[in-house]
């Protein structure tokens, strides 16, 4: 996601990283390996078409997971630790 690459995974690949989602995110195959490679053709074949969900996920990535965001998260915890 962070390095603005198109995604294709399986359900089992996505576990842990519920914001994620088909077609706003990233493309989600199922278990069955055909399946897996025409979505990957068609990804291939029509990447202006997914350029959309690369960007979503980066907005994503860098707003939820960046060490940025990570930091002003932490620094929330203990401003209201320090305030309790």
């Amino acid at each position: 996601f962070a390095s603005r690459k198109l995604v294709i995974s399986t359900p089992e690949g996505l576990r842990g990283l519920e914001e994620f989602r088909h077609l706003e995110h990233l493309l989600v195959a199922g278990y069955n390996s055909e399946e897996f490679a025409n979505i990957v053709l068609e990804a291939v074949s029509n990447m202006d078409k997914y350029q959309p969900l690369v960007d979503t996920a980066f907005t994503l990535i860098k707003e939820k997971y960046s060490w940025n965001a990570r930091a002003h998260n932490i620094a929330e915890v203990l401003n209201q630790a320090c305030l309790a």
